[in-house]
Order: C-alpha cells, then sequence, then structure tokens
C-alpha cells in the first residue's frame, strides 16, 4: 500500500513539476509609450536632466531597464522634473511607487490622491498625486520646500494610477512620473 502511494505521490509531483514546460515564454512586451521627452511642452523649457548611477544600478539597467529624465523651466520660476522608466525584465526592481523613494530623498507625504489628467484630444486618464514636503538648507538656514509628484502606470494598452493595481495589468508596465516644484 505504501509503494502505490508513493507512485502516486512520484507521478502527482512529477505532472505538477513538468507544467512548467507549458507556461508561455517570456519576451519583448509592447511599450505603450516611447523613452523620449520633447524640448518644449507649451512655454516650458525641457534640459536633459542626470540619472544617477545608483538609479541606473538599482532599477536595474542590465535587465532592459531604460530611462529618460528632463528639468522643464517657465518664466514664473517654475519648475518640473519629468522621468519616465521603462520596465526592464525584472519588474520587481525597476518600478516602484514614488513614495518609496521619495521618502529616502528626504521629502514626507503630507496627501495624497487620485485625480483625473485630461487629454488635449479628448479623454483622461487616471493619476496618484502625492503633495511632499521638506527642509532644504539655502546659505546655511532651513527653508521650506513644496514638491506636487503625479505618477502613473502604462501598459501597452491599460493606465492605471495605482501601485498594487498596475499587477493587474497583463503586460509589462511601464513607469511615468512627473515631478514639479515651485522656487521659493
Amino acid at each position: 500500500m505504501t509503494i502505490s502511494r508513493l507512485t502516486v505521490l512520484l507521478a502527482f509531483v512529477t505532472f505538477g513539476l513538468g507544467t512548467v514546460f507549458l507556461l508561455p515564454k517570456g519576451g519583448e512586451q509592447a511599450s505603450g509609450i516611447r523613452i523620449e521627452l520633447p524640448d518644449f511642452i507649451g512655454n516650458w523649457k525641457g534640459a536633459d536632466a542626470r540619472i544617477l548611477d545608483a538609479e541606473r544600478a538599482t532599477l536595474g539597467e542590465s535587465s532592459g531597464t531604460e530611462f529618460a529624465r528632463k528639468t522643464y523651466r517657465n518664466l514664473e520660476g517654475y519648475e518640473l522634473l519629468v522621468s519616465i522608466v521603462l520596465s526592464g525584465h525584472e519588474m520587481s526592481t525597476s518600478i516602484h511607487r514614488p513614495e518609496r523613494c521619495l521618502k529616502a530623498q528626504g521629502w514626507t507625504v503630507q496627501d495624497s490622491d487620485q485625480v483625473s489628467i485630461s487629454l488635449a484630444r479628448g479623454g483622461a486618464f487616471p493619476v496618484t498625486k502625492l503633495r511632499n514636503t521638506r527642509i532644504a538648507r539655502v546659505d546655511g538656514k532651513p527653508v521650506p520646500r513644496e514638491m506636487e509628484t503625479f505618477y502613473w502606470f502604462v501598459g501597452s494598452d491599460q493606465i492605471t494610477a495605482g501601485h498594487w493595481s498596475r499587477w493587474n495589468l497583463l503586460v509589462m508596465p511601464q513607469h511615468f512620473q512627473a515631478f514639479g516644484s515651485r522656487r521659493i
């Protein structure tokens, strides 16, 4: 009786492990966005912004993660830092919600909300809006800084504003986040 149970168990385990060959093969997914940012957006002028070596290493550039970043400025003294991060093959490290890195950069998230951005050609899509603060040192004096962060995740044909809901996308997500701050 023990041998027949072991035979059934061995057959079950062999079949179970064998189903790994039935899984779909990995490969490149169609991208829902291009990894490029324009030089001008309305009256905002963009300049290429540096992507730190630590960001490239942490987010997995070696696994195919791609980056684009520009700082946009207007005549009223406002500044926007816009980043696109296109996920590589290792989604668990290459894409994360900005709350994680903002805290590491010294920002405190004061408020979070889901909002909708209207498109010029019609339609809208959901984004997460964060209101952040931190104390910066300017000439040795503490100066309060404020920043709003907008982020969303894009698949080849879907957009979601939430970190957890992005796992429901059936495609490899890309990440686009825009950071804005007002000069004080």
